[in-house]
């Protein structure tokens, strides 16, 4: 997530704020390769009057040495079958 949100460089007040989002319905799916990790992607099931149930990716990110190989695209993919099956009606990247 560093790569993305650079300012988010403290691990313990990283994994606190995960912590406090995964109350409020925040979940995170990651791609690793013999542990590394190599993509990771933050989102949240919300619902709205104009969409009803949808999914809301906050942050996907890949590491440097891993984009290419279409890792973003294989989490994009595993979103979408996580929204349908929560019965979600759209999947919005922020």
């Amino acid at each position: 997530m560093r790569e993305l949100r650079p300012r988010l460089n403290d691990a313990e007040n990283f994994i606190t704020r995960v912590h406090r989002e995964a109350e409020k319905g925040y979940g995170q799916l990651d791609a690793r390769q013999e542990q590394e990790l190599l993509t990771l992607t933050g989102y949240q099931i919300s619902e709205n009057l104009q969409c009803g149930p949808f999914q809301y990716v906050d942050d996907l990110v890949t590491a440097p040495r891993a984009r290419s190989p279409g890792l973003g695209a294989i989490l994009i993919d595993a979103l979408r079958e996580g929204a349908r099956a929560q019965t979600c009606t759209h999947l919005v990247l922020g």
